[in-house]
């Protein structure tokens, strides 16, 4: 028996070490959220900003989409105002030290509005890294990983990003917004708005709504919108019935409005999607941050 037990138990060791060593491989490769440098990575974005927003980079890759960006200013062009961090740690000098920084993005795949801004998103981001790599002299341009969240969900795109999967959000959730049943602001850091958009109600050029006020004021009205559009306008029209298009809203909703299916489309661009419809500034902007992990952000 001594001696069954004896040979027994190094086996079953054995097997316990494999086990406990696999589990440390998977919790050592699996992203983990940085405990320091956060804030220092929100103010070293906010100082990279207001650098292209002062040189006018900014403006020049935003002005082809004229009236569809806004810049809300809640940064001023004042870079004295906004140094960069001058010892990195944590998070913000891991991004450094690699030269490379993780960024939850949506895949652009999808039909209609949603890809308006896909192209000065990824122009916006560069010019801001290039800013960053300047400013500490690096030797090479930070890279850019992308981290797909398929399909588009912010509240996945929230639990990622404080789940250690990626370094920051693209520019993909606006800063007024809910996600998980939270205040976005409450959950996560967050930079300068970055870039803001207008919203319209685009309807029938003969409609009896002369105002957004009117159109609130109507239980029966029916309101299309579009994926960029869509928890905004939950949030503003509670009264009305709301149809969300994910797919060729443009389309969908403009059409949907001119045939009587929709009283309106709640668009970003003031101009007309189809001949026959006009638009009512709703007086609502809404801007675009990039997105930090939230939670403690220890000291060294």
């Amino acid at each position: 028996m001594k001696t069954a037990v004896s040979r027994k138990f190094p086996a079953t060791a054995a097997l316990l070490i494999i086990c406990l060593s696999a589990v440390l491989l998977v919790q050592c490769t699996k992203p983990q959220p940085a405990t320091t440098g956060k804030d220092q990575l929100v103010a070293a974005l906010d100082a990279a900003f207001i650098q292209i927003l002062s040189n006018g980079t900014w403006r020049e890759i935003t002005k082809p989409l004229g009236p569809l960006v806004v810049n809300i200013a809640d940064c001023y062009p004042t870079p004295d105002a906004a140094p960069f961090p001058a010892t990195p740690t944590g998070a913000l000098a891991d991004i450094l030290n690699n030269k490379k920084i993780r960024v939850g993005s949506y895949l652009d795949k999808y039909s209609g509005s949603f890809n308006a801004y896909t192209e000065v998103n990824v122009q916006l981001m560069r010019a801001m890294l290039d800013e960053l790599g300047a400013a500490y002299k690096l030797s090479a341009p930070i890279e850019i990983e992308r981290v797909y969240i398929d399909p588009p969900s912010s509240s996945t795109l929230f639990k990622q990003l404080n789940e250690g999967a990626f370094d920051i959000s693209d520019l993909n959730s606006a800063l007024g917004g809910v996600s998980n049943s939270q205040r976005r602001r409450s959950m996560a850091r967050y930079t300068c708005t970055i870039f803001g958009s207008g919203w319209f109600l685009q309807v029938k050029e003969n409609s009896s709504y002369k105002s957004v006020d009117d159109f609130q004021a109507d239980a029966k009205a029916k309101l299309c919108s579009g994926m960029l559009s869509s928890q905004l306008g939950k949030d503003y029209f509670v009264n009305q019935q709301i149809t969300s298009q994910y797919e060729n809203d443009l389309e969908l909703c403009g059409q949907g409005v001119l045939d009587g299916t929709y009283d309106a489309y709640l668009h970003f661009d003031p101009a007309p999607v189809k001949s026959g419809l006009r638009s009512i500034d709703t007086g609502i902007v809404s801007g675009v941050p990039l997105w930090v992990a939230g939670g403690a952000d220890s000291a060294e």
